[in-house]
């Protein structure tokens, strides 16, 4: 029998009248249907916040600060063949295993051209394809201080249209050539503002910060032993070895 449609008062009426050997068979069907507009509420709602994911991920993906070919620098992309390539692409695969629980992030560091900047890349991209959705960030140094420049210049006084606020705000902090940002032609505004990221990090544990380098964490104690010390203390430091990719294009 057909699951009976209609209200719950003609329902009511029905089972009231019909013939004694009906009823069970009329109540099995009402049991029915009403099993299956609960199973289509709880689809409707599960559509929902999938679509309710899927749009908060394709924005975090807007704002993550990749762009271009940058895109294209997964783990499954690179190419590095030495030892020490092969171990950096381990350590960041397991970063992106045990993120969110983490407690340190990673820095690379090497000389130019050996895929340093892929694995932040490829970073980035794992823990937004995660299920939860996580505020990410990267910029490449040299950017970070133009978008710090562009504030200034643009008179921007909201804080959360700040790039500084930006950074501050996000759950996994990743900067290329971060070395560039306490440089010694670096202006002391851009320090400033570099120092106290790099201090947050350290003392609240948020954003985890996830960096690359040219050059050791002893160069950073050279420039500032403060600085060195919190990056330190931010960041597993692992060197990287290899040939540069650009020159053999």
């Amino acid at each position: 029998m057909t699951d009976l449609q209609g209200t719950p008062d003609i329902c009511k009426h029905i089972l009231e009248h019909c013939p004694e050997h009906l009823r069970a068979e009329i109540e099995e069907g009402l049991g029915r249907g009403e099993t299956d507009r609960a199973a289509e509420e709880a689809h409707y709602k599960n559509e929902q916040r999938i679509a309710q994911i899927s749009s908060r991920r394709r924005q975090q993906q807007a704002d993550c600060g990749l762009s271009g070919k940058q895109w294209g620098n997964m783990f499954t992309t690179f190419r590095g063949q030495t030892v020490s390539q092969r171990h950096a692409l381990t350590h960041a695969e397991k970063f992106v295993d045990r993120w969110p629980e983490v407690k340190c992030g990673a820095a690379y560091w090497g000389a130019p051209g050996i895929g340093k900047d892929h694995l932040l890349h490829g970073i980035v991209q794992a823990v937004l394809d995660k299920e939860a959705i996580y505020k990410v960030r990267y910029w490449y140094a040299l950017d970070f201080e133009r978008a710090l420049f562009s504030d200034w210049h643009d008179g921007h006084s909201q804080e959360d249209t700040r790039t500084e606020e930006q950074a501050r705000g996000c759950d996994l902090l990743l900067i290329g050539d971060i070395h560039h940002l306490v440089a010694p032609t670096t202006t002391a505004w851009v320090k400033r503002v570099a120092v106290g990221i790099i201090n947050q990090c350290e003392t609240t544990g948020k954003p985890i910060l996830c960096c690359t380098s040219n050059y050791p964490l002893s160069e950073f104690d050279e420039r500032n032993l403060a600085v060195g010390s919190r990056l330190a203390a931010c960041c597993n430091w692992k060197q990287v070895a290899g040939e540069d990719h650009r020159r053999t294009l």
